[in-house]
């Protein structure tokens, strides 16, 4: 499973309204810019400030850690998660599991669906992160997210098979 989000500091697939110019209101991070966003979703218009920023790294294969520095009521981001199947499985999102902490909403903007899998073909699913009234500025907040997998069926291989189902 890998994560991306749109407000860490750099240009990447899911930024796509910032520039990565540094920002002239509040440079909070300097050459490591992103423009706060202004709204939930992946192509959110943004605010001239570089308060917060939103990161994430792999803790497992099936947990991810997603850290807000610098938070503020109001602030929000979004993250992708990217599920990644070996060949030949058809895999079903089982449960997601999100464990945060007071002061920290969770918005899933989409559900992973499910199919047969090609070779490092991905599952994606949004999220959004809202802080929310009662946490004070300034604040760095954690929380992870785990998804449990299930497979539906085996699929078979090309080879002469059977007992396989035609």
């Amino acid at each position: 499973m890998l994560a991306s989000t749109n407000d860490d500091g750099r240009l990447g697939l899911w930024d796509v309204t910032d520039d990565g110019n540094p920002s002239t209101g509040y440079d909070r991070w300097g050459r490591s810019s992103s423009d706060d966003p202004t709204d939930l979703g992946m192509a959110p218009s943004r605010m001239d400030y570089d308060i917060a920023r939103c990161s994430t790294w792999q803790q497992s294969s099936d947990r991810i850690r997603v850290l807000i520095e610098n938070a503020y009521p109001g602030y929000g981001c979004t993250f992708v998660l990217v599920s990644l199947a070996r060949s030949g499985e058809q895999l079903e999102v089982d449960e997601v599991t999100v464990e945060t902490t007071p002061g920290i909403v969770v918005t899933p903007l989409g559900v992973p669906t499910y199919g047969i899998a090609k070779l490092w073909s991905g599952y994606r699913a949004a999220y959004g992160v809202t802080i929310g009234d009662g946490v004070g500025d300034g604040q760095s907040l954690e929380f992870e997210i785990q998804i449990t997998y299930r497979q539906i069926h085996p699929v078979y291989s090309s080879k002469r098979c059977h007992s396989c189902p035609r």
